[in-house]
Protein backbone atom coordinates (compact mmCIF):
# COMPACT_ATOMS: atom_id res chain seq x y z
CA UNK A 1 0.00 0.00 0.00
CA UNK A 2 1.54 3.60 -0.79
CA UNK A 3 1.82 6.28 1.54
CA UNK A 4 -1.14 7.99 -0.46
CA UNK A 5 -3.48 5.22 -0.44
CA UNK A 6 -2.61 4.60 3.40
CA UNK A 7 -3.12 8.50 4.14
CA UNK A 8 -6.63 8.83 2.58
CA UNK A 9 -7.39 5.46 4.81
CA UNK A 10 -6.34 7.50 7.65
CA UNK A 11 -8.48 10.90 6.90
CA UNK A 12 -11.29 8.89 6.12
CA UNK A 13 -11.54 7.42 9.67
CA UNK A 14 -10.79 3.79 8.81
CA UNK A 15 -10.10 1.41 11.61
CA UNK A 16 -7.83 0.04 10.40
CA UNK A 17 -5.55 2.94 8.98
CA UNK A 18 -3.29 3.47 12.41
CA UNK A 19 -2.65 0.19 12.86
CA UNK A 20 -1.60 -0.29 9.48
CA UNK A 21 0.58 3.24 9.42
CA UNK A 22 2.21 1.94 12.29
CA UNK A 23 3.16 -1.61 11.44
CA UNK A 24 4.84 -0.31 8.12
CA UNK A 25 6.57 2.32 9.76
CA UNK A 26 7.70 0.27 12.82
CA UNK A 27 11.22 -0.10 11.88
CA UNK A 28 11.41 3.75 11.78
CA UNK A 29 9.92 4.08 15.19
CA UNK A 30 12.07 1.80 17.16
CA UNK A 31 15.18 3.25 14.88
CA UNK A 32 13.95 7.33 16.06
CA UNK A 33 13.77 5.64 19.63
CA UNK A 34 17.37 4.44 19.87
CA UNK A 35 18.52 7.73 18.38
CA UNK A 36 17.20 9.40 21.59
CA UNK A 37 17.51 6.13 24.46
CA UNK A 38 20.77 6.84 24.76
CA UNK A 39 20.95 11.19 25.15
CA UNK A 40 17.87 10.16 27.39
CA UNK A 41 16.78 9.28 30.72
CA UNK A 42 13.45 7.87 29.37
CA UNK A 43 13.97 3.86 28.51
CA UNK A 44 13.50 3.13 25.05
CA UNK A 45 9.92 1.68 25.48
CA UNK A 46 8.67 5.42 26.80
CA UNK A 47 10.30 7.02 23.41
CA UNK A 48 8.85 4.42 21.36
CA UNK A 49 5.64 4.83 22.58
CA UNK A 50 5.97 8.91 22.10
CA UNK A 51 7.15 7.75 18.56
CA UNK A 52 4.16 5.88 17.75
CA UNK A 53 1.49 8.79 19.19
CA UNK A 54 3.34 11.74 17.64
CA UNK A 55 3.92 9.19 13.80
CA UNK A 56 0.28 9.22 13.80
CA UNK A 57 -0.50 13.41 14.77
CA UNK A 58 2.43 13.76 11.94
CA UNK A 59 0.55 11.62 9.49
CA UNK A 60 -2.26 12.94 9.94
CA UNK A 61 -1.21 16.34 9.12
CA UNK A 62 0.89 14.60 6.04
CA UNK A 63 -0.17 15.76 2.50
CA UNK A 64 1.15 13.72 -0.12
CA UNK A 65 1.00 16.30 -3.14
CA UNK A 66 3.03 18.18 -0.69
CA UNK A 67 5.39 16.40 0.87
CA UNK A 68 7.92 14.45 -0.87
CA UNK A 69 7.67 10.82 1.03
CA UNK A 70 5.62 10.06 4.27
CA UNK A 71 8.86 8.55 6.25
CA UNK A 72 10.97 11.60 5.68
CA UNK A 73 7.84 13.85 7.03
CA UNK A 74 7.36 11.70 10.01
CA UNK A 75 11.15 11.57 10.63
CA UNK A 76 11.35 15.43 10.56
CA UNK A 77 8.08 15.63 13.13
CA UNK A 78 9.73 12.69 15.26
CA UNK A 79 13.27 14.44 15.49
CA UNK A 80 11.59 17.44 16.93
CA UNK A 81 9.56 16.09 19.02
CA UNK A 82 11.79 13.19 20.80
CA UNK A 83 14.38 16.05 20.87
CA UNK A 84 11.89 17.98 23.07
CA UNK A 85 10.69 15.19 25.33
CA UNK A 86 14.53 14.34 26.01
CA UNK A 87 15.14 18.26 26.55
CA UNK A 88 12.49 18.55 29.03
CA UNK A 89 13.65 14.92 30.85
CA UNK A 90 17.14 16.37 31.26
CA UNK A 91 15.76 19.75 32.72
CA UNK A 92 13.32 18.00 35.54
CA UNK A 93 16.10 15.35 36.34
CA UNK A 94 18.97 18.08 36.66
CA UNK A 95 16.69 20.05 39.27
CA UNK A 96 14.89 16.97 41.18
CA UNK A 97 17.68 14.76 42.47
CA UNK A 98 16.78 11.16 43.18
CA UNK A 99 14.47 10.96 45.76
CA UNK A 100 15.44 7.63 47.37
CA UNK A 101 13.40 5.49 49.37
CA UNK A 102 9.92 6.24 51.44
CA UNK A 103 12.04 6.07 53.94
CA UNK A 104 14.42 8.83 52.73
CA UNK A 105 11.82 10.89 52.26
CA UNK A 106 9.70 10.81 55.46
CA UNK A 107 11.19 13.95 56.89
CA UNK A 108 11.28 16.14 54.05
CA UNK A 109 7.48 15.31 53.41
CA UNK A 110 6.72 15.33 57.07
CA UNK A 111 8.09 18.92 56.79
CA UNK A 112 5.81 19.82 54.16
CA UNK A 113 2.58 18.50 54.18
CA UNK A 114 2.09 19.27 58.25
CA UNK A 115 3.58 19.39 61.87
CA UNK A 116 1.69 16.36 62.72
CA UNK A 117 3.30 13.14 62.60
CA UNK A 118 2.22 11.31 59.85
CA UNK A 119 3.91 7.38 58.86
CA UNK A 120 5.78 7.19 55.33
CA UNK A 121 3.89 5.02 53.81
CA UNK A 122 0.86 7.64 54.48
CA UNK A 123 3.08 9.99 53.00
CA UNK A 124 4.49 8.68 50.00
CA UNK A 125 3.24 5.46 49.73
CA UNK A 126 0.91 6.62 46.28
CA UNK A 127 2.14 7.96 43.45
CA UNK A 128 0.44 10.80 43.65
CA UNK A 129 2.28 11.98 46.48
CA UNK A 130 5.67 11.71 45.11
CA UNK A 131 4.00 13.17 41.85
CA UNK A 132 3.16 16.24 43.69
CA UNK A 133 6.84 16.70 45.40
CA UNK A 134 8.36 16.45 42.05
CA UNK A 135 5.53 19.54 40.73
CA UNK A 136 6.57 21.31 44.38
CA UNK A 137 10.28 21.04 43.78
CA UNK A 138 9.93 22.37 40.00
CA UNK A 139 7.84 25.35 40.62
CA UNK A 140 10.82 26.81 43.20
CA UNK A 141 13.63 28.88 41.81
CA UNK A 142 17.05 27.33 41.12
CA UNK A 143 18.20 28.57 44.25
CA UNK A 144 15.78 27.71 46.53
CA UNK A 145 15.54 24.37 45.06
CA UNK A 146 19.17 23.95 45.51
CA UNK A 147 19.03 24.79 49.03
CA UNK A 148 16.07 22.00 49.25
CA UNK A 149 18.18 19.14 47.60
CA UNK A 150 21.21 20.34 49.75
CA UNK A 151 19.71 20.04 53.12
CA UNK A 152 16.62 17.29 52.35
CA UNK A 153 16.96 15.19 49.43
CA UNK A 154 20.84 14.80 48.65
CA UNK A 155 22.47 11.45 49.28
CA UNK A 156 24.83 13.63 51.64
CA UNK A 157 22.34 15.95 53.62
CA UNK A 158 24.61 19.12 54.76
CA UNK A 159 24.32 21.39 57.26
CA UNK A 160 22.89 25.11 57.56
CA UNK A 161 26.61 25.63 58.63
CA UNK A 162 27.97 24.28 55.68
CA UNK A 163 25.16 26.06 53.33
CA UNK A 164 26.01 28.99 54.92
CA UNK A 165 29.58 28.97 54.40
CA UNK A 166 29.26 28.40 50.98
CA UNK A 167 26.86 31.30 50.09
CA UNK A 168 28.65 33.60 52.52
CA UNK A 169 25.46 33.93 55.20
CA UNK A 170 24.76 32.83 58.76
CA UNK A 171 23.44 29.94 59.37
CA UNK A 172 20.07 31.60 60.74
CA UNK A 173 20.03 33.71 57.04
CA UNK A 174 19.87 29.95 56.34
CA UNK A 175 16.91 28.41 58.66
CA UNK A 176 15.27 32.02 57.59
CA UNK A 177 15.32 30.98 54.06
CA UNK A 178 13.84 27.19 54.60
CA UNK A 179 11.60 28.36 56.41
CA UNK A 180 10.16 30.77 53.94
CA UNK A 181 10.36 27.92 51.34
CA UNK A 182 8.57 25.09 53.35
CA UNK A 183 6.02 27.88 54.28
CA UNK A 184 5.36 28.47 50.06
CA UNK A 185 5.92 24.25 49.82
CA UNK A 186 2.67 23.97 52.46
CA UNK A 187 0.69 26.86 50.92
CA UNK A 188 0.75 24.93 47.32
CA UNK A 189 0.95 21.39 48.73
CA UNK A 190 -2.53 22.00 50.87
CA UNK A 191 -3.58 24.46 47.75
Amino acid sequence: MTDKELHELYIAGDPRAPGLFLTKYNKLLHKMAWKYTSASELEHADLHSIACVESLKAFRRYDPAKNPGASQWVSYWLNSVLYAHVRKAKVRNRRVLSLGTPKDLEPFMHAVTSNTPRGPEEIVSTQQSIQKLYELLDMLPEEEHRLICARWLGKEKRTLRDIGKELGVSRTAISNREDRIFEKLRENYDG
